[in-house]
C-alpha cells in the first residue's frame, strides 16, 4: 500500500498551495456597470442586485405590512424580525413530511 507521503509527491516549500477549485478573484476586475449610476462590479449578479436597488425596482412586497424589498433574503429577515413568519419558498425547502 503506497504511503501518504508517496501520495502527496515530493512538494516543497516553492510549490504553489492548494486552492479551491472555483476562481475566487475575477479574471477581468470590474467589467459589470450600472447603466444608470455607473459603479462597477467583477460579477454580473452583484450589478443586477445593485441595479435593482439603484432603479428603485422592488419585486418583493410584505403581504403583511406592505413595505416593499429589493432582496429575498432581507425580506426573508424581516418576516421573521418583524412578524415572527418564514418567507414561503424557505419553509417549503425546509418542510420534509406533512403537507
Amino acid at each position: 500500500m503506497p504511503s501518504l507521503q508517496n501520495l502527496a509527491g515530493n512538494w516543497g516549500a516553492s510549490d504553489p498551495p492548494l486552492q479551491w477549485p472555483y476562481q475566487t478573484t475575477p479574471a477581468e476586475p470590474d467589467r459589470h456597470a450600472c447603466r444608470n449610476c455607473g459603479k462597477t462590479f467583477a460579477y454580473s449578479y452583484n450589478m443586477v442586485r445593485h441595479r435593482r436597488q439603484c432603479e428603485g425596482t422592488f419585486h418583493l412586497v410584505c403581504g403583511v405590512c406592505g413595505k416593499k424589498f429589493h432582496r429575498r433574503d432581507v425580506y426573508a429577515v424581516h418576516l421573521n424580525t418583524v412578524h415572527g413568519l418564514q418567507d414561503d419558498k424557505r419553509r417549503s425547502r425546509a418542510d420534509t413530511g406533512d403537507e
